[in-house]
């Protein structure tokens, strides 16, 4: 699959290694919880039962300043176009993958379902909306733009489809 949803535990940590991220990683690991990647001081997990068991090796005061977020981890794989606001949206894990914030994107890819659509023209209007293009058709952009997509989609005659990224 070309995407996966992947679970992340940020917190404040030290910028560079230290004894306390050294205690807090080992209390992960004796939790039973894998950290699958990492960015600055954002732990990803594989899923989301992974990042309990992380969670419940801390310290209180650790689980409080602990935020979740859901993350969109896209194949090394995969064929990844930029656009303009990617860096805004896009961050490169430590095993060099790329991941969206699900709270901030969608993903779509338009159909040519009826003779008379037109998908080009429709994926030329949205560009400039446009986060990334991931693989051969799919389409990421910002998730408070997604009526405008649907809107377009409609003009050109194509049907959208919505990557589905619910909980397991």
């Amino acid at each position: 699959m070309i995407m996966q949803r992947k679970y992340g535990l940020e917190w404040p940590m030290h910028p560079g290694p230290s004894q306390d991220d050294r205690d807090r990683a080992a209390r992960i690991e004796e939790a039973g919880a894998f950290v699958f990647d990492r960015y600055e001081q954002l732990l990803i997990f594989r899923s989301p039962e992974a990042a309990d068991s992380a969670l419940a090796g801390m310290s209180k005061e650790w689980r409080d300043t602990v935020e979740r977020c859901d993350l969109l981890m896209v194949s090394n794989d995969a064929v990844i176009t930029p656009y303009d606001r990617f860096s805004d949206f896009a961050f490169q894990g430590g095993l060099g993958t790329t991941y969206f914030d699900l709270q901030d994107v969608a993903v779509f890819r338009l159909h040519a379902s009826q003779p008379e659509a037109e998908p080009a023209p429709a994926v030329m209007q949205l560009e400039e909306h446009l986060i990334a293009s991931c693989g051969e058709a799919w389409q990421v952009i910002e998730r408070q733009l997604a009526e405008l997509a649907e809107r377009i989609a409609r003009a050109y005659r194509c049907e959208i489809e919505w990557l589905d990224v619910a909980h397991p």
